[in-house]
């Protein structure tokens, strides 16, 4: 649950930070959310742009890496991860971080 203050905090502070994001909590930070399409115009104005709550964690670490175009990721080098109903494996295995300026 602190993934987010924990980048949030950093960034203001304007220090490094490491983190590995597992779980989304997405009814406890229902203000997290993702653009699934926009529409623009010639004049490349944005008139529409379609929102949804951050569910998954597919969502979660495009939404963390979207806060500042300093932070990067990396994965870490483990295959292990909780079973999924359909067979897949659901590793929680990317790091965002950012560097020291």
């Amino acid at each position: 649950q602190a993934t987010e203050p924990c980048i949030d905090l950093a960034l203001l502070l304007q220090i490094p930070f490491c983190v590995v994001p597992c779980c989304v909590f997405p009814s406890e930070f229902p203000h997290r959310k993702t653009k699934i399409s926009s529409v623009t115009t010639a004049g490349g104005i944005a008139v529409e742009e379609q929102q949804r709550v951050v569910r998954k964690y597919e969502e979660f670490v495009p939404y963390l890496l979207a806060k500042d175009s300093r932070i990067r990721t990396s994965k870490l080098a483990f295959h292990e991860g909780h079973e999924r109903g359909n067979g897949e494996k659901n590793t929680r295995n990317i790091v965002l971080y950012m560097l020291p300026t």
